[in-house]
């Protein structure tokens, strides 16, 4: 694993948090020494800093992306805003955690990430600020769903955590998606977090 971040304080801590769930973490502190280093030897995964000086996080990872670089990426920020999360996705990243967040936050998205399915953190309220008031009352099977998405869970894996089928899970999923007012994992289960639903 490689992680890029100029604040060696914040890179030390994520070190100490990790080592016990990776096999190794490197170390950068520039966007320029990210892309020498993936050149050399591409990690299975990258932890990227979105404000660095010099080459931006988020200018690194678009360059990553355009040399052909398809490992997970997940972008680590102060800046709880949704115009970067959006830019962040659009050049390819797969998770967007803020730092103040915890560590098992941080695990959540690295897996989520390895499964290919993306990752925000809830804080940030992905999805329809519109619909995080009011009351909400899902079924203790839709809240069953709801929760093992939330452990980034597929469909099909949920399925046959509850042994029941695809299809109902997805059904389930959608309902709650209707009742929320927002239309992807990401933004149900964060919406869902703020409510005190899950």
């Amino acid at each position: 694993m490689l992680l890029a971040d100029d604040h060696l304080t914040v890179a030390h801590g994520i070190q100490k948090f990790l080592k016990d769930q990776v096999s190794s973490i490197d170390v950068v502190r520039t966007g320029e020494d990210l892309l020498a280093t993936v050149q050399t030897s591409p990690p299975d995964m990258v932890l990227l800093d979105i404000g660095m000086p010099g080459i931006s996080g988020l200018e690194a990872l678009e360059q990553l992306r355009a040399r052909g670089y398809r490992m997970p990426v997940v972008m680590l920020t102060m800046y709880e805003d949704l115009s970067l999360v959006k830019k962040a996705f659009s050049f390819g990243a797969n998770g967007y955690v803020v730092k103040q967040a915890c560590g098992e936050e941080l695990l959540n998205a690295m897996n989520c990430a390895m499964r290919g399915e993306k990752f925000v953190s809830p804080t940030l309220h992905w999805g329809d600020p519109a619909h995080l008031r009011g009351r909400v009352d899902f079924t203790e099977k839709q809240l069953a769903v709801l929760r093992l998405a939330a452990e980034c869970l597929t469909a099909k894996q949920i399925a046959v955590e509850l042994g029941i089928s695809s299809r109902t899970a997805e059904s389930r999923k959608f309902q709650m998606m209707q009742a929320l007012g927002v239309t992807t994992t990401v933004a149900l289960i964060a919406t869902a977090r703020k409510k005190g639903v899950i």
